[in-house]
C-alpha cells in the first residue's frame, strides 16, 4: 500500500471490481487515482478495500454486498489519508513494522468474524483480496495505531484538581454521589476528552503540513476503459 503507481493503471484482471475479469472485447475496470498524499497514491482499488473491510466492523452482511456504500466509500478515503499521515510520522518515530506473527493474529481475527470459512473467502474473492492482501492493510492500521498510542503517551495525566473542579461544576449529574465514587470515572472522562482532543489537533496539524490532493469522489460510478 502507498505504493507509487500511474494515475491511471488499467487493470486487465479487475483488480477490485466484483465484477468477473473481463473477457476479450469486453470493458476493464480503470484502477484511478482517488487521492495523492505527499506523494503516494491512493487507489480506488485500496478505498474499495478498506471501506468492505470497515463494513465487516459494522455487519458481515454489508461487506459481503457487491460494492461498499457511499459513505463507506468516503470514509474510508479519509481514513486512508489519515493513515498514510501518521504512517509518515511512525517512519520518523521509529514505530516497528509489525511481525509475521502478528500479521497472522490479525487475518485470523478477520477471518474469526465470519459464520464459516467458506464466507471469508467468498469475502477475500468479491474485493479482490488474498490473506497477504489483508494482512498488509492491518498490519499498516495497527502500526498507525501504535504510532498514535506513542504520540498519546506524552500527554500529562489528569490531576486530582482537575477531577475536583469536574465534580464540583457537575455535582447535580452525579445525584448526591461522593467525590470518592465517582472521581475514577471522572478521570477517565477527562483523559478520553483530552485525548480525543490531543488526537484531533495533530491530526489537524499532520494535513496542514502535507500534501493532500483530493482528485475523485470514490462514491462515483467506477470508470470503464476497452
Amino acid at each position: 500500500m502507498g505504493r507509487i503507481r500511474p494515475a491511471m493503471i488499467a487493470i486487465a484482471i479487475g483488480c477490485w471490481s466484483p465484477a468477473p475479469p473481463a473477457g476479450a472485447g469486453e470493458p476493464v475496470l480503470l484502477d484511478e487515482t482517488t487521492a495523492v498524499v505527499n506523494r503516494e497514491i491512493i487507489t480506488r482499488g485500496e478505498v474499495n478495500e478498506h471501506a468492505a473491510l470497515m463494513e465487516c466492523e459494522q455487519a458481515i452482511e454489508l461487506c459481503l454486498a457487491p460494492r461498499p456504500s457511499p459513505e463507506s466509500l468516503r470514509s474510508a478515503l479519509d481514513a486512508l489519508i489519515r493513515q498514510h499521515l501518521v504512517l509518515a510520522e511512525a517512519r520518523d518515530m521509529d514505530v516497528p513494522q509489525t511481525t509475521d506473527e502478528e500479521r497472522e493474529r490479525l487475518v485470523a481475527r478477520t477471518r474469526s468474524r465470519f459464520p464459516s470459512d467458506e464466507k471469508f473467502r467468498q469475502f477475500l474473492r468479491l474485493h479482490r483480496l488474498t490473506e497477504e492482501s489483508l494482512g498488509e492493510m492491518l498490519a499498516s492500521a495497527l502500526r498507525a495505531e501504535r504510532a498514535q498510542d506513542a504520540r498519546m503517551k506524552l500527554l500529562p495525566p489528569v490531576q486530582d484538581a482537575e477531577v475536583e473542579a469536574y465534580y464540583r461544576e457537575n455535582r447535580v449529574r452525579f445525584g448526591g454521589a461522593p467525590l470518592s465514587r465517582v472521581a475514577e470515572a471522572i478521570r477517565l472522562r477527562l483523559l478520553t476528552q483530552r485525548r480525543e482532543e490531543f488526537l484531533s489537533q495533530w491530526l489537524y496539524e499532520l494535513r496542514s503540513r502535507a500534501s493532500v490532493q483530493v482528485l475523485s469522489d470514490p462514491a462515483r460510478e467506477p470508470v470503464m476503459g476497452k
